[in-house]
């Protein structure tokens, strides 16, 4: 009877953790995922925007269109970039 008992209660331990270890492989594929869509997102704004005050600088007198500029074109570059890489 104690058998039986012990028997179940270390199948359903093993099961349990299986469960946990598929679940944990899960929850960091989708920090995997999240953290490359991150940087596919976010690396064209802040290259855009260091590139634009760059350009800015170069020029007379106090302008930001540059930088306006090339952070909308880094938006729009990191959406397509995210949206691509979802797409596979």
């Amino acid at each position: 009877m104690e058998y039986k008992k012990l028997q179940k209660s270390l199948e359903r331990d093993q099961a349990r953790r299986k469960k946990a270890d598929q679940e944990r492989s899960t929850l960091m594929q989708a920090a995997r995922i999240l953290g490359v869509l991150g940087f596919l997102f976010v690396l064209p704004v802040v290259g855009g925007a260091y590139l634009g005050h760059w350009l800015d600088s170069l020029s007379s007198g106090y302008s930001v269109r540059w930088t306006v500029g090339f952070i909308l074109l880094g938006i729009v570059v990191g959406g397509v970039n995210a949206y691509l890489a979802l797409r596979e």
